[in-house]
């Protein structure tokens, strides 16, 4: 004998099999919650699959992504000069004013040879609109000051030795489970501050 659902209830409590009744009652909230458990993972995996481009665009200053962005707000100490405050705001107040002036910052090691190279190249050819600030990956201070004397460098330099600023333009790169340090490198930004160009 087919009944309607609801008489099919009123039987199944007339007939004392409100156990029954409630292991149906339990299998269809526990059918609800598991629909609701799926469709909540996976709009998670959605949501996780679309987050990844955006989380990039929210992290411009890994790699090459720096391009096109505000250059990273950056300041330390002249290792020749412990009076002498480098800061990328004060570089860009320099460059007001002067027509196609750049902003160059060069990221070297002391024991890269290809560094030693790129530095002699940019001290023997100066430019009056070119604005320099030299950064040091993690070399030892001392070590670094007699490289500068040595190379006879002009140019402002500061010591990144916690590898913080070389960070920030993603320079660092994985290597047997180590962070390695990819210089020589250099940014280029314009009087606005915006990077134009990372090599």
């Amino acid at each position: 004998m087919r009944l309607p659902w609801g008489e099919t209830a009123i039987w199944f409590v007339k007939e004392q099999n409100i156990l029954f009744l409630l292991l149906i009652c339990i299998y269809f909230v526990g059918v609800i919650i598991m629909k609701r458990l799926f469709l909540l993972g996976l709009l998670l995996l959605i949501g996780i699959s679309w987050a990844k481009p955006f989380q990039s665009k929210l992290l411009p200053y890994s790699g090459s992504a720096v391009v096109g962005k505000v250059l990273p707000s950056f300041g330390r100490y002249e290792i020749r000069d412990a009076e002498q405050l480098i800061t990328t705001g004060r570089i860009l107040k320099k460059m007001a004013g002067i027509e196609n002036a750049r902003l160059v910052v060069v990221f070297f090691s002391t024991d890269c040879l290809p560094c030693r190279e790129g530095l002699q190249e940019l001290r023997d050819n100066p430019k009056d609109s070119r604005f320099v600030v030299l950064v040091s990956v993690q070399d030892d201070p001392e070590v670094l000051k007699k490289y500068l004397q040595t190379m006879a460098l002009p140019f402002s330099t500061i010591l990144d030795e916690d590898g913080e600023i070389s960070r920030l333009f993603g320079i660092f790169v994985k290597s047997d489970g180590k962070e390695v340090a990819q210089v020589p490198l250099t940014a280029v930004a314009d009087s606005e501050g915006k990077v134009l160009r990372r090599s």
